[in-house]
């Protein structure tokens, strides 16, 4: 998961836990209140994500770069 402020976390999908169709979901990260999710997606061995920021700075950073954490935690910044 990347949030707008540069934010990332890496999780197993197994740390998740199992919920019914009566519930609000579940929490992926903990959010800073001026920050919002922009990008999600399941990990594959030596995939590379591009961050572009505003200024249209781009940088490749391969996924296995990242610390794996357990959900709901407050991730890491990319920089």
């Amino acid at each position: 998961m990347v949030t707008r402020n540069g934010q990332t976390i890496r999780f197993a999908e197994a740390g998740v836990r199992p919920t019914g169709r009566a519930t609000a979901g579940v929490r992926g990260m903990k959010l800073r209140q001026d920050d919002s999710v922009v990008s999600a997606d399941v990990y594959r061995r030596g995939a590379v994500m591009l961050f572009i920021s505003l200024e249209r700075h781009g940088k490749r950073t391969k996924l296995d770069l990242f610390h794996k954490a357990g959900p709901r935690r407050a991730g890491s910044f990319e920089g």
